[in-house]
Formats: C-alpha cells, structure tokens, sequence
C-alpha cells in the first residue's frame, strides 16, 4: 500500500513527506525513522531495538537491519563506525558533525566543533596536495558517568 502523507513522532513535516513519497511505510520503517529522529546520538542496532521493545514495536533483529540497509540506500540514514568496531545509525540530514565517544561504557553524543576545521582541510589540502573527500573526528574520553 503507497501512502500519500505520513507524520511522524520527532519528524518535520518535509521528513514526512519525504518518508510518504520515497516508499512505502512499514510499522518497523517508520518506527526505525522515529528512534532515529528523537536521538541526540548515533544508535547501534542493539540500541534501536532496546528504544523499539520499551515502546512495544518490536521487530526483529534482521527486519531492523533490512530497513536499515534501505533507509542507507535512500540516503536517509548514514552509518557510523568508531573505533569500536561497532556499526552506528543516525539520520543523514543531521548536518555535518562530530562525536564524543566513551571508551568504557562505549556511549556516544554528537558535538559541534566550533574551530574552523574548512580552514585546515584547505591547509592540509595544500600543504599535502589532498583532496579530502570527507572526513571524521571522534574524541574518546571518560564520559561523566565513567569519569
């Protein structure tokens, strides 16, 4: 069944509509979408279907990696790998940004870098004659839990 509107729990009205006119709405698809949407954090699979059991959606462990692997296709939902090894799903549309990572308790935030990391691609571009194509900053510390 193609669905001509759909709206989201923590989605905008233009991810919507995107969501409704890109394919159909599966309960797990959009349910996946949600999570993502309302995280401040990169989830891993593990994670996406703790948050789906706590609300009562609970597809399984393959279901969530196949939705994934479409939601990835359609360029909705990027995939993140630390050093951990551990794969990470956030949405695409966040804007480009970094992370802190916990090497403890293995936790995850998003953080803005408010340096001028253009300037230092352009240098390093220079200086190296690299072309970057694009890049990824991770800091691994102790979060306040684990601190």
């Amino acid at each position: 069944m193609q669905i001509s509107c759909i709206k989201m729990e923590g989605m905008s009205s233009d991810q919507s509509k995107e969501v409704a006119h890109t394919y159909r709405a599966t309960q797990a698809r959009t349910s996946i979408i949600a999570v993502l949407t309302e995280g401040n954090a990169p989830l891993s699979v593990g994670e996406i279907l703790d948050v789906l059991k706590k609300r009562k959606s609970c597809p399984n462990k393959t279901t969530v990696y196949r939705q994934l692997a479409t939601l990835i296709r359609r360029d909705m939902v990027k995939e993140v790998q630390f050093t951990e090894g551990a794969k990470r799903y956030e949405m695409a549309d966040t804007g480009h940004h970094h992370h802190v990572v916990c090497t403890q308790c293995k936790r995850v935030e998003d953080v803005t870098v408010e340096g001028d990391l253009a300037a230092e691609e352009k240098m390093i571009a220079k200086t190296k004659k690299f072309k970057a194509l694009r890049h990824s900053l991770e800091f691994y510390g102790l979060c306040p839990k684990c601190a």
